[in-house]
């Protein structure tokens, strides 16, 4: 349920965006320049939770030689 509310949000954001740089405009450019401004958008959207996730997650530490178990 969660995923399809922010799907939503995420859809009806970038509809906004390119509605508005286009400017309710039916003109091929005036959309073109609407839905590169929308996906230009997602794409920064996209990177910066990359970085916060790569930034926020916690590492996985590995154990040190010594604890490793001696095979037989």
């Amino acid at each position: 349920m969660t995923t399809q509310v922010g799907i939503s949000v995420g859809i009806a954001g970038l509809v906004t965006v390119a509605a508005a740089v286009s400017g309710g405009s039916a003109a091929l450019e005036a959309l073109v320049s609407g839905y590169r401004a929308a996906l230009l958008g997602s794409t920064v959207l996209s990177a910066l939770a990359l970085v916060a996730a790569l930034a926020l997650l916690p590492r996985r530490e590995e154990p040190a030689r010594e604890d490793l178990p001696v095979p037989a």
